[in-house]
């Protein structure tokens, strides 16, 4: 058990935390909530002995190990997924290299009585290492980063081949095989696709430590925890509920804490108006007294009112732009042998505010990167029209920025022509205002990152914004600022986002990636969605791609041949069958309070073995394909 009593945090006048208690059980799953620089990763990082209170105490028991996956990282990028990874098994690493070191002594020894206790300590080392389950090591290791995203080809490549996001699962692979007593994870979806993600909830189900997540996705709260605590500058909220349960469940207790203040409010003030009636009159001063006593007797009821400030974000237009902003004809792009846009027709128009959805991995990104021209095409030809005006957040937007340098030197590298007075004035719209302006970006939260990487892009007017996951890193209360912001704006907006509840009501165009093909529907989220008869977008992402490529023709009296090609077209029913019966468990496996069901355990387990089971089959349709080229 975990208990924090009296836990007291401040830098320099800030405030952070004052006497905040709470004990956290084995096995909890908590939810750990709150708005951005609340200190919901300063509590992490204080349970993970990374910093320390300024009073107050925090018993761990001695024997805890515990693992924090923080919002960077940082290890030797020189070596592999699987060689980080299986960095996590310390005790076998510790007890191989002990083997080692008797191996050698074995051989080097000429004495039987020492050899006789060599091969003794050889044969409890090599005890040890089963019971520790060394043997399962590389296979552990595979299922984990196979399960966050990582295909075969990119285990065994340097890390620092990996973008940012991928390291990050790097890490939080390392530490879920790690098996901590106590879990702490920042942010840990950020960088997950939705088959990912998943994945993660499962895992975390069945997880037998203790886990503390800060997280911005309610899906992924609501799925895997069972206590939330809000922390906000006035209170510490806890509840023995999922996120969305908690709060409705605060929503109701501050209306009947409200009620029960004015009502107090209420008897103080008739108490008082009969004090002040009576206290100077003879023979009532006595009577007015007792209602001063029974005043200062009372627990004054006290509600949580604290609002805090908001970021004020706008947009500053630009001018007019052509009336065909972006232009794609027969468009292809590659990476090395591997084609992810291909032969692309695209009209984008001034205005038009269009939503870039789909599967992972069919180029939602690199065509927002085209249009950006961050990157080149492979072929065909990307053209921007006239008069654009380009506001670009990209999906590492956050990443980008130098950890050297202050928030203040920031802006001013972004927008040199602004004043001193100017760019404070900027920042104290984003939140950052006195002597925070001269912080180091590297210390900041991933939701002070993001919101000084909106200071920087609203610098300059824009008439087009292309937003690539903008509300990675956001709190509830500014994505909706964000989203206000945006639906204000009346430039032309691209959007590449998997959250459903910010593109809500947001876009008059959808454009849809699936299956290698990319598709322009005239209508929003909203009814792309109601005509797809699809709850939310969890349901369109993690359908897996079907094999685009079609089973060659047999040769004519190729007996070989034609069994093969019926064998393919067995296979391929197969698997459609299998995925459809995958995708009717996940949409159950999706929907809140599924884990609290009784037979939740088992829903997994067989959702797991259909995963295997079509990998298997794909795996079998992939050889037959070959043979028959």
């Amino acid at each position: 058990m975990i208990q924090l009593s009296n836990i007291t945090l401040n830098f320099g006048a800030h405030v952070i935390f004052d006497s905040i208690t709470f004990t956290i059980k084995p096995g909890e799953k908590v939810g750990l909530v709150g708005r951005n620089g609340s200190g919901k990763s300063t509590m992490l990082k204080m349970l993970s002995g990374e910093l320390k209170q300024n009073s107050g105490q925090i018993d761990v028991p001695g024997s805890y190990k515990i693992g924090y996956l923080a919002q960077t990282v940082t290890f030797d990028d020189t070596k592999t997924p699987r060689e980080i990874c299986s960095g996590a098994f310390t005790d076998v690493v510790t007890i191989e290299a002990d083997l080692d070191r008797v191996q050698e002594s074995l051989e080097q020894s000429s004495d039987p009585d020492e050899q006789l206790k060599l091969a003794e300590e050889m044969s409890t080392l090599i005890e040890r290492l089963q019971l520790v389950g060394a043997t399962s090591v590389s296979e552990d290791v595979e299922k984990v980063l196979k399960g966050i995203g990582f295909q075969p080809v990119q285990i065994d490549q340097p890390v620092n081949q990996l973008s940012g996001g991928w390291k990050m699962r790097v890490e939080l692979a390392r530490l879920l095989l790690a098996r901590p007593d106590l879990l702490l994870l920042d942010e840990p979806t950020n960088h997950l696709d939705i088959e990912s993600i998943i994945w993660f909830e499962t895992h975390l189900q069945q997880y037998e430590g203790t886990v503390m997540i800060v997280s911005h996705d309610q899906h992924v709260l609501n799925n895997v925890t069972t206590r939330t605590l809000e922390v906000t500058p006035n209170n510490l909220y806890d509840f023995a509920l999922p996120y969305s349960k908690a709060i409705e469940a605060k929503s109701e207790l501050l209306t009947i804490m409200s009620a029960a203040h004015s009502n107090q409010q209420k008897q103080i003030a008739h108490k008082e108006r009969l004090i002040n009636k009576f206290k100077a009159k003879a023979g009532k001063s006595k009577f007015a007294k007792s209602l001063e006593s029974e005043i200062k007797r009372m627990d004054i009821i006290e509600v949580d009112t604290y609002s805090g400030k908001d970021m004020r974000i706008r947009f500053t237009e630009g001018i007019r732009a052509g009336r065909v902003v972006y232009e794609a004809k027969k468009l292809c792009k590659s990476y090395g042998d591997k084609p992810v846009i291909k032969d692309l027709d695209l009209v984008i128009e001034r205005g038009e505010r269009i939503a870039f959805v789909g599967q992972n991995g069919q180029g939602k990104t690199t065509l927002a990167r085209i249009l950006a021209e961050i990157i080149k095409v492979s072929g065909g030809e990307a053209i921007t029209g006239h008069n654009i005006q380009l506001g670009y957040y990209a999906q590492d937007q956050t990443e980008r920025l130098d950890g050297k340098q202050t928030i203040l030197e920031t802006l001013g590298h972004h927008a040199p022509g602004v004043t001193i007075g100017g760019q404070r004035t900027i920042l104290g719209s984003f939140l950052f205002e006195g002597d925070e302006v001269t912080k180091k970006v590297s210390v900041l939260s991933g939701g002070e990152r993001a919101r000084l990487s909106f200071a920087c892009m609203v610098v300059f007017p824009s008439n087009v914004l292309i937003l690539d996951e903008p509300t990675n890193h956001l709190d509830i209360a500014s994505k909706n600022i964000l989203k206000n912001t945006l639906q204000q704006f009346e430039g032309t907006l691209i959007i590449v986002s998997h959250d459903m509840e910010f593109l809500s009501g947001l876009t008059t165009h959808t454009l849809e990636f699936r299956n290698g093909k990319i598709t322009k529907h005239l209508y929003g989220i909203d009814e792309f969605l109601k005509r797809r008869k699809l709850e939310n977008l969890r349901e369109l992402e993690r359908n897996t791609p079907k094999p685009s490529v079609k089973p060659p023709k047999p040769k004519s009296g190729a007996k070989e041949n034609n069994a093969q090609a019926r064998r393919l077209k067995n296979l391929e029913q197969q698997i459609d069958k299998l995925e459809k019966k995958k995708s009717r468990m996940a949409d159950r496996m999706g929907k809140d309070g599924f884990y609290l069901e009784s037979d939740a355990e088992n829903v997994v387990q067989t959702y797991n073995d259909l995963t295997a089971n079509i990998e298997k089959k794909m795996e079998e349709w992939e050889q037959i394909a070959e043979e028959l080229e």
